[in-house]
């Protein structure tokens, strides 16, 4: 299974605000909402986003949804990014799901963007 999260290493002196500010940046231009960015603990996060395509929520009753996650760690010098898929068949409630081509992509291309 693919990893849901990658990390990566970040240059010496940039300060966790300037990070966050990036990340915020990117993750607004990927058509997300940033509900969280807190440059103190060095964390980025966003609403839920639908991923459902018209077919998947009426002729299968399913639907799709995915929020991200930025985590600075300068006592590291890492910078991580998170992706998380979920599901919804019907009635029943919101589960994990595995990532897809497209979300590994995202997720490789959101780290790349905020390093």
């Amino acid at each position: 299974m693919d990893p849901t999260s990658l990390g990566g290493p970040v240059a010496e002196g940039l300060a966790t605000s300037e990070l966050v500010n990036v990340s915020v940046i990117v993750l607004q231009n990927e058509g997300y909402t940033v509900i969280t960015a807190d440059s103190e603990a060095g964390v980025v996060t966003t609403d839920w986003r639908a991923e459902s395509s018209f077919a998947g929520q009426v002729l299968l009753q399913e639907s799709h949804r995915t929020r991200i996650s930025v985590v600075v760690d300068l006592s590291t010098h890492n910078l991580s990014v998170q992706i998380t898929r979920q599901v919804k068949d019907g009635d029943a409630p919101w589960r994990n799901r595995r990532l897809t081509g497209k979300d590994n992509s995202r997720l490789r291309s959101i780290l790349s963007r905020t390093q």
